[in-house]
C-alpha cells in the first residue's frame, strides 16, 4: 500500500516536469470564454467560402467535404491544447505516458442569421500517445483547448470582412 502511494505521488510530481513552460498542470482555457462563433455580413455561400479559405490559411485540410470536416496536426512549435498524461498498467507496473503530438478535428457550421450568416467551428483536440506496453501503435485521447485555434479563426474571419 505504501509503495503504491509513493509511486502515485512520484508520478504526479514528475508529471509537472513535463508541462510546457507557462502552462499550468491540468490547464485548458475556460470553454465558455473561447470564441467559436462569428457573424458575417454576407450570405451563407460567401461566408462558407471565406471560412474554407480561412481554415486553409490556418493549415487545415478537408477530411470530409460532405460534412464540412477539417483536420490538422498540432504544430511542433506551439501549444494548442493540454493533453494530460496517461497512466498505463502492465501487470504490476505502471508507466506514465505523455502526448507525442496530436491533431485537431474540426466541424464547420454556417447558417443564416438576421444580417448575413453565422459561422461556428467545433474543434476536437486529440493527443497521440505511444503505447509503451505493446511497443506498437498509438492511443488517441481528448485534450483541453487553450483557445488558440478558435481565436485565430474568429479574428481572421472578422478581418476578412
Amino acid at each position: 500500500m505504501r509503495g503504491a502511494v509513493v509511486a502515485t505521488l512520484t508520478a504526479v510530481l514528475l508529471a509537472g516536469c513535463y508541462a510546457p513552460v507557462g502552462v499550468p498542470i491540468g490547464a485548458g482555457a475556460d470553454p465558455d470564454e473561447i470564441p467559436r462563433r462569428v457573424a458575417i455580413g454576407a450570405d451563407v455561400a460567401e461566408a462558407r467560402e471565406r471560412a474554407h479559405a480561412t481554415l486553409a490559411e490556418l493549415g487545415f485540410s478537408r477530411s470530409d467535404a460532405a460534412a464540412d470536416r477539417w483536420t490538422r496536426r498540432f504544430p511542433e512549435d506551439e501549444v494548442w491544447a493540454f493533453c494530460p498524461p496517461l497512466r498505463v498498467e502492465d501487470d504490476d507496473t505502471y508507466d506514465t505516458v505523455h502526448a507525442d503530438g496530436g491533431e485537431v478535428r474540426l466541424a464547420l457550421e454556417v447558417v443564416p442569421a438576421d444580417d448575413g450568416a453565422r459561422v461556428t467551428i467545433r474543434p476536437r483536440f486529440l493527443g497521440r500517445y505511444r503505447d509503451p506496453v505493446a511497443f506498437a501503435g498509438t492511443r488517441r485521447r481528448p485534450c483541453n483547448s487553450f483557445g488558440v485555434v478558435e481565436t485565430r479563426f474568429v479574428e481572421a474571419m472578422r478581418a476578412a470582412g
